[in-house]
């Protein structure tokens, strides 16, 4: 395709349109038969990623570039029936309520195919389905970590992404654009007292030499240790069911696993068939759990949903308990979405979530216990194929490095251009 625009004039063009916006509209994304808030639901503007995702709490913030001014917003949620919402309608606390629908199959429908089969047909239509032509996106990136409840951290990014064929042996290719980081970070409050008891003694120590020690520096290393070991945005980014088959979508590892249907729903207008699976024991340390959500006209797989109980090997309990450590309530989720663009499925929305459950014994004193959870999104929200750029080798993101270190601003950009996600109210 003849190149029209680069990849950076037509990002600075819609940072422009952004800037010009007339209106920021947003509101609450609720259950109609519950009343309770749908997370990240999606809403936008149909056949463009130009759009947002609620948050944990329901809520979105959305603004309305000039030339959408008058078209309607799409929302969206899996398992419910969508709805438009006429331009005439917009406002800054809007309540849209989005009812459950499912399909239930007669009992005297049977499938022609086993699951596996309509799995197999599925991967095997991923060039028909899917876009096999490198593009640009941008995204909007954020994790977020707790404490029995507690703000640990918060990571907030935009990326520009090359995604080649994913036929190809390239690997997808990122620049981080944008980098902010939240603040007020609480204390760790897993094994305080000995970690107090360590910085009072250092102290002492320093205090001998003439130096000073900053509590609050302990704190925060030993809070920012429990964001390290398992922030970082690399699961997010490489989350592609094309590049990377999960065990589950593979022919060669069914055997694994169980597979049975459930009943069908409808997402966006689409009859879409539901295959459960459940492996048959542990794989890779996890119980592995999840729903594939495949289109019923075109085959093309859409949504996973992925739950894993995280067992730890047998060898390693016996010098955990010698330590006084145990673990519970350990399991980790994934969320694949994809968006239809001209008739071809792209990459929508990540998310992946854990949670782990600490607890040390003592014999004369209370146990220290601690239950940390983790979230990660990553929700594109504009889609370039005219003519993708590559990202330049000294500018591209490297999981492995310092993310502080890593930010290429082009000039222009800020913060308030982004369609960022609302930030939850944080207990602390």
């Amino acid at each position: 395709m003849k190149k029209l625009l680069s990849f950076w004039t037509i990002l600075l063009l819609n940072i422009t349109i952004l800037q010009s916006q007339s209106i920021v509209i947003s509101g609450r994304v609720l259950d109609k038969a519950t009343n309770e808030a749908l997370p990240f639901a999606t809403v936008g503007f149909p056949n463009s990623a130009l759009g947002t995702i609620t948050n944990g709490d329901g809520d979105f913030e959305l603004p309305i570039p000039e030339a959408f001014k008058n078209s309607s917003i799409r929302v969206s949620y899996l398992g419910y029936e969508s709805t438009s919402v006429d331009p005439s309608k917009f406002d800054s606390n809007m309540l849209i309520v989005l009812s459950p629908s499912t399909i239930q199959l007669a009992e005297l429908v049977i499938r022609p195919l086993e699951p596996e089969d309509y799995i197999k047909r599925a991967v095997k239509k991923f060039p028909e389905n899917y876009t096999t032509e490198p593009f640009n996106s941008t995204a909007y990136y954020r994790e977020k970590f707790t404490e029995n409840g507690n703000f640990l951290g918060m990571t907030e990014g935009y990326f520009k992404s090359y995604t080649s064929n994913y036929q190809d042996s390239v690997s997808n290719q990122y620049q981080l654009l944008l980098l902010r980081k939240a603040k007020n970070i609480s204390e760790l409050e897993f094994m305080k007292d000995k970690r107090d008891k360590k910085a009072e003694k250092k102290a002492e120590k320093a205090a001998k030499k003439g130096e000073v020690v900053s509590d609050s520096l302990e704190n925060d290393l030993d809070a920012g240790m429990i964001v390290a070991n398992f922030g970082g945005p690399d699961q997010v980014l490489e989350a592609d069911v094309l590049r990377d088959l999960d065990d589950f979508l593979d022919s060669t590892l069914f055997k694994k696993y169980r597979y049975k249907f459930e009943n069908d729903i409808q997402y966006d207008g689409r009859n879409l068939m539901v295959i459960s699976f459940k492996s048959k024991g542990t794989y890779d340390n996890l119980k592995q759990e999840g729903k594939i959500y495949i289109d019923q006209s075109s085959d093309a797989i859409i949504a996973i949903d992925f739950d894993g109980d995280i067992v730890i090997p047998l060898v390693l309990k016996p010098i955990l308990f010698a330590f006084g450590f145990s673990f519970n309530d350990m399991y980790l989720t994934k969320k694949l979405r994809y968006q239809q663009i001209n008739d071809k499925w792209y990459p929508n929305t990540v998310q992946w979530d854990f949670q782990i459950g600490i607890k040390k014994r003592y014999l004369f004193k209370s146990n220290d216990k601690s239950l940390f959870a983790g979230e990660q999104i990553y929700n594109i929200d504009y889609i370039n194929d005219i003519d993708p750029e590559e990202i330049p080798a000294n500018l591209r993101f490297d999981g492995d490095e310092e993310i502080e270190t890593q930010v290429h601003t082009p000039e222009g950009l800020k913060w308030s251009s982004v369609n960022a996600l609302k930030i939850e109210a944080i207990k602390n």
